[in-house]
Formats: C-alpha cells, structure tokens, sequence
C-alpha cells in the first residue's frame, strides 16, 4: 500500500470517534512507580548509566540488556525513562485529573539507535500530581504510542517520545467538540511528536558537549523530524499525515541552515484562537550550539517554519553552549510568557534557565542570565548529574510545579523529579521530598 493511501486509511478511521474509556479502566491495578508516590523522582529503572543527551557522540548508544520476556513483566521503560509532559486537567464530576506523557525504553530496545531519552511513549496518572500510577496502553510493551513499525517511509521508524500534549477544539476533526467523559477536558488531544528514522547520519568531527566526534562517527536516528497524532481519550493515538513524504509535518532546514540537522522535542503555545506557535529544538553544525526555532499554525496541522529565536548566552554564561527542550507558560503574576530552558554550559553541563517575553517571539534572559534551578551538590544525589527536560505547571496560588529528568554522576539509571517555586517567584525552587 502506497504512503498516501495509508494516510487516507488513518484519517478516516480517526474521523469516526470511539466511545472514550476512562483512564482508570486501563491503568494497572495498585501500580505505582518507586519513589513517584513519595518523592516524584528519586526512583529510576536500574542498570542505565546517567549522562545528558550531549553523551550521544562521546559515549556512543548505550549498551542494551538481554529483554526480559513481556510476560514477566518488562515494560517499554523498564530500562530508562525522561521527558515528563505533565497536564492538569478537570474532571466532569470537578475532581483533579493529572496526565503525564513520557519517554522510555527497555532492555530490549534498538542497541543502535541514538543513545537519548527517547523511545516509545508512555502515560501516567494521578489524582495530586505526586502519586501516580502507570496506565496500560494496548501497543508494544504497555507504551501508549510505539514507533511506526507499519510504515518503512515514516519519519519516526526508530524512535519516538511525546513533545506536548495540547487539546484543541477544531471543526477539521469530527466530533472535537464533545466532552471527553475521561477528564481530559474538550476538544481533540494533539500530540506533538518527534521521532527518527533509520538514517546513519555522518557526524565525524562535530563537537557535542565540548568533545569534537571521531571521523566516521555516524548517528542512526538522529535525524528527528516532528509529527502530530491525534486521540480522543489520550490514550489510544492515530498518526496523522504531515506534508513531509515521512509524514512529518515539515522538514528539517536546507544545509547550511541552523536546524537542517534535525527537528525535535517541540512544545506549542497555544497564543489565541488561530494563532499557535511551537518551540523546537535542534543543534546548529556551524555554530556548534544548541538553538531553538519557531513554527507557527492557525489549525495545529499545517506549520510554518520562521526561523531561530535563541542560541544561548555569552561566554561564561549557563547556556554558553545553547538552550534546548523548553517549555513555556503564561505566568499569571506577570502576564508575560515565561521559558523555561535546559541550558549546556561549557563544560558540558545541564541546568534549567529562563527567558520571558511579552508576545512569545521577542526573548530575554530573566533572572540575571543565571540558572533558576542547578544539579543537586549533595554528594551521591540522585540528580547531582544533571537536570533537564522542565515541564512548568502554574499552580491556584501563584506558584509552579517543575517536572524534570535527571541523572546521578554514579550512574544506574534515569529519572523524573518535582521541584516546586517559592511561591510566586519563579526564580527560585526546592526540591521536593514527599
């Protein structure tokens, strides 16, 4: 079957809605992860050695266990797992429903593939946004959305991971405006994607982390494009064609351009009724730092590229290397937008920045150019490492919530923690202990 019928095939299946399912009549029985239920983050699956995402090239793929047998009990991120995408939604009968969409993966997983926190797609649940418990999806391993093992074109064959989830009211998609009986609100849930496909892309003499790659260094998956899927329950997803021959929704740049290497971790804003914009993130070869670019889209289907928004600080600054993976919210005390951003230092570090602006598109440095939240300096920390990957949630008292990965320097795996703002002042969080 050709990729264009295909598409045709998904689309009109997702055109007729299936009855909704709460979300607790899939999730496993009394399953809660590790230290999630006491301290949101302290817990992390065993034999994965720590390292941030700028290891890639250094370290090479990370070596991959024997996979259990799945009916033993591994699950798609029973080896690794990063990415929080954290929602806050209301029930219909006014209780809390809090979602988090994630990244992992198993002892099984492509030894191949690039060594980052990607994977298949996962989700989570809780009543508080502290204790949560794993929800059974019905693709491979218990994940939500698996890479695209149908389609040998698509942009997302390797690897995959959930960028942002956004609920959008749109007359293109039948049946969006009904209430979603599973509290995830109204609308149609979109999942903003990244993933790669099976591409060796030559990376020989290109410095990641301040370390200049091996002649002959080639990277499968590396080159990440971005999708969309859509779901009316948020559990069970159908891919959606973009006007990329991947089915991405568009492509990487030209050569020479800042994001002709790859497209990936996009996060959207919705700004008004018509006007979305998405933050993405890519690694620029000729400046050799990590950058952020623009799309924007009045439907959240069709995108437009317009161009890199930042690049990093100055010499000595916590983002000298560049800024990457953000996540932007409206804060309410302020009324302006706030960024959070993972920050590469010269040293190859990783800390969690902020920028703000009034319209989404003009940035500056907030907070002095300095760090709001840093790796723990306690000796033997489970996130002493590094800390990246922030997910923002605005609280009622003016406060926010910050979902992040992290790493220990002593290696054994990958994390997801909470760190909660001093109040109104975004510049300044603790880690919370349970």
């Amino acid at each position: 079957k050709s990729p264009k019928a295909s598409c045709r095939d998904r689309r009109s299946r997702f055109d007729t809605p299936h009855p909704p399912r709460r979300a607790w009549e899939l999730a496993l029985a009394d399953t809660v992860w590790g230290c999630l239920c006491v301290a949101l983050g302290a817990w992390h699956p065993e034999g994965q050695q720590g390292g941030g995402d700028d290891d890639v090239g250094a370290h090479g793929p990370r070596a991959a266990a024997g996979a259990e047998d799945e009916a033993e009990g591994e699950f798609f991120d029973s080896k690794s797992f990063a990415r929080p995408v954290v929602k806050r939604y209301r029930t219909v009968e006014g209780d809390e429903n809090w979602r988090m969409w994630y990244s992992g993966r198993d002892g099984g997983f492509d030894p191949d593939a690039i060594g980052i926190s990607t994977g298949r797609t996962g989700l989570c649940e809780s009543d508080d946004g502290i204790t949560w418990r794993r929800v059974a999806g019905d693709e491979a391993l218990g994940c939500v959305l698996d890479t695209n093992v149908e389609e040998w074109w698509g942009y997302d064959t390797v690897h995959t991971m959930a960028g942002d989830v956004q609920i959008i009211s749109t007359d293109k998609v039948r049946g969006s405006t009904t209430e979603s009986p599973s509290g995830a609100g109204y609308g149609v849930n979109f999942m903003f994607v990244s993933g790669g496909d099976a591409e060796e892309v030559d990376m020989g003499g290109v410095a990641f982390g301040g370390k200049s790659l091996p002649d002959g260094t080639s990277i499968k998956g590396l080159r990440m494009r971005i999708g969309l899927a859509l779901s009316y329950d948020g559990i069970h997803w159908t891919r959606m064609e973009g006007d990329h021959h991947s089915g991405a929704i568009f492509d990487v740049g030209e050569e020479g351009e800042f994001d002709s290497l790859f497209c990936g971790w996009p996060q959207v804003v919705q700004h008004t009724p018509g006007d979305l914009r998405m933050y993405y993130t890519t690694y620029d070869r000729s400046t050799e730092r990590w950058s952020v670019g623009l799309a924007r889209s009045d439907d959240g289907f069709k995108w437009t590229k317009k161009g890199m928004l930042l690049s990093g600080g100055g010499v000595g600054a916590f983002d000298e290397r560049g800024v990457s993976r953000t996540w932007t919210v409206m804060n309410p005390s302020t009324r302006n937008y706030t960024m959070f951003c993972e920050g590469h230092s010269a040293d190859g570090g990783h800390s969690v920045g902020m920028y703000t602006s009034f319209d989404g598109v003009a940035w500056e440095p907030a907070n002095g150019g300095r760090p709001v939240f840093e790796p723990s300096k306690e000796e033997g920390a489970w996130d002493s490492e590094h800390v990246a990957f922030p997910c923002v949630m605005p609280m009622d008292d003016g406060s926010c919530r910050m979902y992040y990965s992290c790493s220990p320097k002593a290696g054994g795996g990958s994390g997801i923690g909470m760190a909660v703002s001093d109040g109104d002042d975004w510049t300044k969080f603790t880690r919370f202990e349970g």
